[in-house]
């Protein structure tokens, strides 16, 4: 695939390259796991194959978005026409709205996860507002788009921020403290419980590596982007769901009795 690669777009290209690596190993560890629901049929693993699938369109679609951008120009987006067909959708790919819409999905799925593994019913109130966060931010990113209006780029940022926090940290706090009182000899159970709170650290990292990322941008000068938060934040999503299938998904396991909680 050849591409004229000018100073403005080789970090651009540098981001498609490793994104497009990484989706690669995503879709071999879905194809796995999807393989391990097959023959277990497991509900749980199946909300989670469904999460960590929503994830992997979200990198998908900003692969898709650096490949519209070094096939047409950094600011791809002013060179078309208004009457293109599909520019709708065009301007929400490249600037990334279909990417957080895939992120917020895979992260709710994700929060009715966090209910059924712990056997107990996600509070209400905080159940709701995630639900509310998550459609408002589907709706934003992909209702709310006019060009140079960063403002609304950085409302579909912050809710999906929102969103991931308000899941992953009493997931991730739950999970390693179950994990960590548990007895050596409920091995299995144990380590699913770590790595479930691992995937939580990692894919926090996902939004965190952006927020650090742009913040390198405004506060460093000289700085363009795609800095080791960029990069991390991606790698740490793969080990995420690595870690999951080995310690969560791939064990044969059930639900530990009260005595073990």
């Amino acid at each position: 695939m050849g591409f004229e690669i000018t100073s403005e777009l080789e970090n651009v290209y540098k981001g498609f390259l490793f994104e497009g690596i990484v989706a690669c190993l995503w879709l071999v560890l879905l194809l796995i796991i999807l393989n391990h629901y097959r023959k277990k049929k497991s509900k749980m693993t199946a909300i989670l194959l469904a999460s960590f699938t929503s994830y992997f369109l979200g990198l998908v679609f900003s692969w898709i978005a650096k490949l519209i951008q070094l096939s047409f120009g950094y600011n791809s987006i002013v060179l078309f026409p208004p009457e293109t067909p599909n520019l709708w959708l065009i301007a929400r790919i490249t600037q990334y709205r279909i990417s957080f819409t895939f992120i917020v999905i895979g992260t709710y799925f994700t929060n009715k996860f966090q209910g059924m593994v712990f056997d107990t019913e996600i509070k209400q109130l905080r159940n709701k507002i995630i639900l509310v966060l998550t459609i408002s931010t589907i709706l934003v990113s992909l209702i709310l788009y006019f060009p140079s209006q960063e403002i609304f780029d950085l409302i579909t940022f912050g809710l999906a921020f929102i969103v991931m926090l308000m899941c992953y940290i009493p997931f991730m706090i739950h999970a390693f403290k179950m994990g960590f009182k548990m007895e050596k000899a409920a091995k299995v159970y144990k380590t699913a419980f770590i790595s479930l709170g691992i995937m939580c650290v990692c894919f926090l990292m996902i939004l965190l590596g952006m927020l650090f990322d742009r913040a390198m941008i405004i506060f460093v000068e000289g700085c363009e982007g795609y800095t080791v938060f960029y990069y991390m934040g991606w790698i740490s999503a793969i080990i995420g769901v690595f870690t999951t299938f080995m310690g969560y998904i791939r064990p044969t396991l059930v639900k530990p009795s009260p005595s073990e909680n």
